[in-house]
């Protein structure tokens, strides 16, 4: 699995979509990833409706986060169920819907509970049911291959953290986790029991976080810098800490344009390369959305080239493909340059064993 964190810039499957594509069709899978029990914002990955509302905690939201409350789960908000609640998910046909989300064969529900849930997924008008144990986390359906629809119906008492729509078979799975209005330093407000769970029995190789946009605008000077930079080195930490065998990507912030002057942000470019430094001082791979952009002013032209939204500062739905096309082009150029390595490597090492005299030990 692969998890993308970001900001609204992702919203509705926006460049993760994209991501997934490329990957899926590169190593194989298919299906949605992880979704919240209920979308408040619609995405173009998948139709998905409920019965009803429950109540929601969101880490990355003010009017919804709890002081006293940890457990947000994987996809930083939960919802509580307290009787039953039924969810309905269709496959969608708009011609930017990525193809391989147009069918799912495994539905996971990621929870908490002290007592026993029980699942029926209705595919066909057939019912599939499930129902887990004391103790377990999550729930697992398998559903018929190539599924494009499904009504499931949870019953019992629980934190629901989000449901895997996932393909049945060996693949790459890609969640996005969009958090509107955040700007990345709220991992260390999750409780780590709900990540490392998540993370660990899931097998999770690469965390990517898309952050800075949001906090762009009130940087005034190098301080502020300083202290948005310490605090995201927090967040690395602590997912280090969390999950050992992940690797994390962190992309940074797009230009952006301050309305007053209708210029680049003036210290945009010292942002980013505070970024950059954090990021590797802590092992993290960074992405230079604002380089691949064009740099300083490109957003004007993005803007002008119906690529970018008239607020300067969200990607259109062309913008956003050109934006994760662009992404998708450095992880292949990465990942040949791996395997360019790990070839020259074994020829060098065969070469070698290769020149090597053979010595006898018969008389040794």
């Amino acid at each position: 699995r692969v998890i993308h964190y970001g900001d609204s810039q992702i919203e509705e499957d926006r460049i993760t979509g994209t991501l997934r594509e490329y990957l899926q069709s590169t190593f194989g899978g298919y299906g949605v990833g992880m979704v919240p029990l209920i979308q408040k914002v619609p995405t173009s990955a998948i139709s998905q409706t409920s019965n009803m509302e429950l109540d929601r905690y969101a880490v990355f939201n003010a009017e919804t986060r709890k002081t006293d409350f940890k457990d947000y789960g994987p996809l930083g908000q939960s919802f509580i169920l307290k009787n039953s609640i039924t969810i309905t998910f269709n496959k969608l046909n708009y011609s930017y819907t990525q193809r391989r989300t147009k069918k799912f064969g495994n539905i996971t529900i990621l929870f908490q509970s002290d007592y026993p849930l029980t699942a029926t997924a209705y595919v066909n008008n057939k019912p599939i049911t499930a129902t887990s144990k004391i103790g377990d986390t999550k729930l697992n359906i398998d559903i018929p291959d190539s599924t494009t629809n499904i009504s499931l119906t949870i019953n019992g008492n629980a934190t629901i953290f989000g449901i895997m729509v996932d393909g049945n078979g060996k693949g790459i799975q890609v969640d996005n986790a969009a958090m509107r209005g955040c700007s990345g330093t709220i991992f260390t407000s999750i409780s780590s029991s709900s990540l490392a769970t998540y993370y660990s029995k899931n097998n999770v190789p690469l965390i990517i976080m898309q952050y800075g946009g949001n906090s762009m605008p009130y940087i005034k000077s190098t301080k502020q810098i300083e202290s948005y930079c310490k605090n995201i080195s927090r967040q690395f930490r602590y997912l280090k800490k969390i999950s050992p065998k992940s690797k994390i990507l962190f992309i940074g912030p797009s230009d952006m344009v301050d309305r007053t002057t209708r210029q680049t942000y003036s210290h945009m470019e010292e942002f980013i390369d505070s970024l950059k430094s954090t990021c590797f001082n802590n092992d993290v791979a960074y992405w230079d959305l604002y380089k691949n952009m064009g740099g300083n002013g490109s957003m004007t032209q993005w803007v002008n080239n119906k690529l970018a939204g008239t607020d300067y500062i969200h990607f259109s739905r062309e913008g956003s493909k050109k934006a994760g096309l662009m992404l998708c082009d450095g992880i292949q150029s990465a990942y040949e340059y791996y395997i360019y390595k790990k070839e020259s490597s074994l020829n060098i090492e065969e070469n070698e064993q290769a020149q090597t005299p053979f010595k006898s030990t018969v008389n040794q």
